[in-house]
């Protein structure tokens, strides 16, 4: 059984306002989208890392693909 091991990472802004274009929810549907296109390539999310810093949170995502699974 091969696996391939990939891993995403996305800053988001704590500040969602209009002076800052809705940063926040921008990027959290820009996250939500990345990780579908992942998903559909065969990709499952195997954990997630949040670290806090300086006004933004860093979420960093672990996925797996079993390369011998169809897709």
């Amino acid at each position: 059984m091969s696996k391939r091991y990939e891993s995403l990472q996305t800053v988001i802004p704590h500040e969602n306002d209009y002076n800052s274009n809705y940063a926040r929810t921008t990027k959290l549907a820009q996250r939500l989208d990345d990780l579908n296109a992942w998903a559909k390539r065969g990709y499952e999310v195997r954990h997630t890392h949040v670290f806090q810093h300086d006004g933004t949170e860093i979420y960093v995502d672990d996925l797996v693909r079993d390369l011998d699974a169809p897709l």
